[in-house]
């Protein structure tokens, strides 16, 4: 480094500093050399002075370069040091400026720098740059506790709602509803359905003929119900609640909607008059009522605990606005609703039916349907999807439904005639194994079985066993599993129950055969398309384990297999010397378990003195498990041959980081075949003994603790007796007896115990009833069997209940 400054450098400094003060003063030089330090620099604070020619460069938040002239008539003064900014002093002779670190030194410029032009270096420059901050990922997941509560009430909802369709459901077949709505049909619309009902029995008609006259029924129905019913625009029916929404409900109670019993429903089907769910269910039980095989369908709408966000946090509100749910999108398309007048032109006009209660278009509903009907089309084998309010649409569902989009079809149930209920979300979702089954309870097999055993319940005693639609069903979602085809996501591919890729399989899987059965392409960053991942079936993935782990499952492995893969075992303590690779196997490579023979009735066990039972196949031949807890003391009374049985493992958590403790469960014994009589009679035996054993304990503890109530309610008679009841009024009244002397003759009564004397003669029954205690050296005199029941009774329960009292520890024996 050099120990001067260059000409170049004091010239383009000398002129930044005319610019920004305009004067070029100089001050007083000094020639005083400066010192070299060895070690940091100190604060510009504590070494600011004139002499010295230094430049203060300061870390702020924004970058602010200030040149100020040190020499001028009115210099302007430092500013504090603030928080986050740190000042520190520098030689003026450093040339490059590479970083600002705080590890400067002063460096001695010798005899050249004091022939510079010291009144053009004499100035300050105050530099402030902004060190961008980084910024720290905030954690916008909920905890576990909320996790659970939210997967709780997911389940909880599906039980509700899986009841609520079944409850309707049975409405919708009820008499009393069948026979007010055939009783409302025009004339005409019986006639056509009366020559559907011929036209489908006979046999010179093709199915395709069948079908087409269905769905002209079904249409004309239609119109006849949209028309019929009013919907009534302040019962907004099911819709799927946020969390946000859920969360507001602890804080303000919910608004209530339309109590619908079966009566009321009754009287809303007679009116034509109610929300949309209870349209789409009248017209359920409309199709019924004309002995047209159809199904109530049911999307329900449980709120999403697969979203693990963080609530949003609540903004106050004044009480003058009210905080209403969130409407649904309303139709882009509005129109005013017509007259009377109106709508009997227009009836003129296009020459229709005219009907009294005619349904103005909505405006601010759901543009999607929560309920809607299936009707069976036994000519094609398929179910006809039929929305008659919120769509108006008869749909043969193909590739993708209709009622899928906007529509949350997480869950979709149909309920029948019969009472059966059948899950059909696999009809109304096209990406069902990709995208929607993750959204479900039954993405875990726990899930999946709880699912299960809901629909089995919710199911009538008639629909338990499926029928043939159910079989013709059956084969539909299998082909529609079929021909959703591979994802087209990467993310897409996790546990996807048909499709795996590679790098998405756990440490325990491999290919088994490794064959792919296409291909998807990577996008980078930027967009572009990068590498071709292959995929494979997901049926072609093997589990594999270790030779321990498959032992455990009562398998070995063959002789001469190789392993499928290799993994680094995670060691539990720093200095394990153990194999630091895992070997791992496949069932195909490992055989069921043989055990030794027993030989000169011998029971083989293992080096712990234990023998393994962990599958039912591992006991030797001649031998049984006894389970029993009583079954090793049991062998050791009869003194017969017997190997405790070792029937898994227990992991706890370690302690002072040395890893997970494992220890092993012995359940019972395992002994000779010939020895399991004798072995339950002793062991049923000592059962006995030991309930027997347990009864007496807790008669004793009883007993204990009657004679501690005996003993209180004795002495609260006593302080009844002699100073008088006292009436609890909540305020501590001294009585008249407390404030009486004490004489000598009553001391053996004043304090409620037997003072400590040789005289035992006075502790009569008088004297043993007013004290309450005996002394240390006074054995409890035995109690006649003349003594008067007016005095003695209570006392001779008494002696008793101490005597109980003072016998902890001992059983007792009574008899009748």
């Amino acid at each position: 480094m050099s120990h001067g400054f260059s000409q170049e450098y004091r010239e383009m400094l000398a002129e930044a500093l005319r610019e920004s003060s305009g004067s070029d003063t100089g001050s007083e030089e000094s020639g005083r050399p400066l010192k070299r330090h060895g070690g940091r620099r100190r604060r510009s604070d504590e070494r600011d002075t004139d002499n010295d020619k230094r430049a203060r460069i300061a870390t702020a938040s924004e970058s602010v370069v200030e040149v100020s002239d040190g020499s001028s008539v009115s210099p302007q003064p430092l500013q504090p040091e603030t928080a986050g900014t740190e000042v520190i002093s520098v030689d003026s002779e450093e040339d490059e400026y590479s970083e600002f670190d705080e590890d400067f030194e002063d460096v001695d410029l010798g005899g050249t720098a004091r022939e510079l032009d010291r009144a053009s270096l004499a100035e300050e420059i105050t530099v402030s740059v902004s060190r961008p901050t980084k910024q720290t990922r905030k954690q916008n997941l909920v905890s576990a506790d909320e996790r659970m509560f939210r997967k709780t009430l997911h389940m909880l909802y599906l039980f509700t709602m899986v009841a609520h369709g079944v409850v309707r459901n049975a409405w919708c077949s009820s008499p009393e509803v069948l026979r007010v709505l055939r009783g409302q049909v025009p004339g005409k619309l019986l006639a056509e359905v009366d020559a559907f009902h011929e036209q489908q029995q006979r046999a010179d008609v093709t199915s395709a003929a069948k079908s087409r006259r269905l769905l002209d029924v079904l249409r004309h129905l239609m119109q006849y119900w949209y028309r019929s019913w009013t919907i009534e625009p302040r019962h907004r029916g099911l819709y799927k609640k946020t969390w946000e929404e859920i969360a507001k409900l602890w804080e303000q109670p919910a608004v209530q909607g339309e109590n619908v019993t079966k009566a009321r429903f009754v009287k809303r089907m007679e009116q034509r008059r109610g929300s949309r769910d209870l349209a789409a269910q009248g017209f359920v039980a409309l199709l019924r009522a004309l002995d047209i095989n159809c199904r109530l369908v049911f999307s329900l709408q449980p709120p999403d605990f697969t979203n693990l966000a963080v609530l949003a946090p609540a903004t106050p509100s004044d009480g003058s606005s009210k905080e209403a749910s969130p409407a649904p999108k309303p139709s882009p398309r509005r129109r005013k609703a017509a007259s009377q007048h109106e709508r009997l032109l227009s009836a003129l006009r296009v020459n229709r039916p005219v009907y009294t209660n005619f349904r103005p278009q909505p405006q601010d509903d759901a543009q999607y349907p929560v309920f809607w009907c299936e009707v069976w089309d036994s000519a094609s084998k398929r179910f006809t999807s039929v929305d008659p309010i919120v769509q108006r649409y008869i749909e043969n569902v193909g590739t993708r439904s209709k009622f899928e989009w906007p529509n949350n079809t997480t869950y979709v149930l149909a309920y029948d005639r019969l009472g059966g209920v059948r899950d059909v979300t696999r009809r109304y979702s096209v990406h069902f194994n990709a995208k929607t089954r993750k959204k479900r309870i039954t993405r875990d097999p726990r899930g999946q079985d709880w699912y299960d055993k809901l629909l089995r319940g919710a199911n009538s005693r008639r629909r338990l066993a499926s029928n043939k639609i159910d079989q013709y069903e059956q084969v539909e979602f299998e082909q529609r599993s079929l021909k959703e085809g591979m994802p087209n996501s990467i993310q897409d591919f996790v546990n996807h129950p048909v499709y795996v890729l590679e790098e998405q399989l756990k440490t325990n899987e491999v290919l088994k055969p490794k064959i792919s059965c296409g291909t998807i392409r990577k996008k980078t960053k930027a967009g572009k398309a990068g590498d071709l991942v292959p995929v494979y079936r997901r049926s072609n993935v093997v589990t594999v384990r270790s030779a321990k782990a498959w032992y455990l499952r009562g398998r070995v492995l063959k002789i001469g297999e190789q392993p499928l893969k290799v993994r680094e075992q995670r060691k539990q303590r720093p200095d394990d010397d153990d194999d630091d690779d895992v070997r791992l196997y496949g069932e195909h490579q490992t055989e069921k378990y043989v055990p030794p023979r027993v030989v000169d009735k011998k029971i083989p066990r293992n080096s712990y003195g234990n023998i393994d039972v962990y599958q039912p196949w591992m006991l030797p031949e001649g031998t049984v498990h006894i389970p029993e807890k009583q079954a090793e003391k049991a062998a050791k009374l009869l003194g017969i041959e017997y190997a405790p049985a070792a029937v898994g493992f227990d992991f706890g958590s370690g302690s002072r980081g040395r890893g997970a403790s494992v220890s092993v469960r012995i359940a019972g014994v395992v002994v000779l075949a010939e020895h399991k009589e004798a072995v339950d009679a002793v062991c049923e035996y000592l059962r006995e003994e030991e309930e027997e054993a347990a009864r007496k304990r807790r008669e004793a503890a009883a007993l204990r603790v009657w004679a501690v109530v005996l003993a209180k309610l004795r002495i609260s008679k006593r302080l009844d007796r002699e100073h008088g009841l006292v009436e609890d009024s909540g305020e501590d009244v001294p009585s008249e007896s407390e404030h009486e002397p004490v004489a000598d003759d009553d001391q053996d009564a004043a304090g409620g115990f037997v003072p400590q004397g040789p005289n035992t003669e006075e502790l009569d029954s008088g004297g043993f009833d007013s004290g309450g205690f005996l002394p240390q050296d006074t054995p409890a005199q035995p109690v006649s069997q003349d003594a008067p029941t007016s005095d003695s009774g209570p006392e001779s329960d008494a002696d008793a209940a101490a005597a109980y009292s003072d016998s902890e520890g001992y059983e007792f024996e009574y008899s009748d």
